[in-house]
């Protein structure tokens, strides 16, 4: 688990090699690639009720 100290909002991440994928609901990262959300209508900078997303950032 990362941000631990927000109760609103559940992170972890996974890292394997140079790939790490971040999970996150309620919040985004800003300099991430999208790679899955439970939407099919594009996203936005706010996350949507219920909505979770999972990013890709590269080292």
């Amino acid at each position: 688990m990362i941000m631990k100290e927000n109760e609103q909002i559940f992170a972890y991440k996974r890292s394997m090699d140079r790939q790490t994928l971040y999970v996150i609901c309620n919040e985004i990262p800003k300099n991430g690639n999208l790679l899955i959300s439970n939407y099919t209508e594009g996203h936005s900078e706010k996350l949507r009720p219920y909505e979770a997303v999972v990013y890709e950032i590269r080292a």
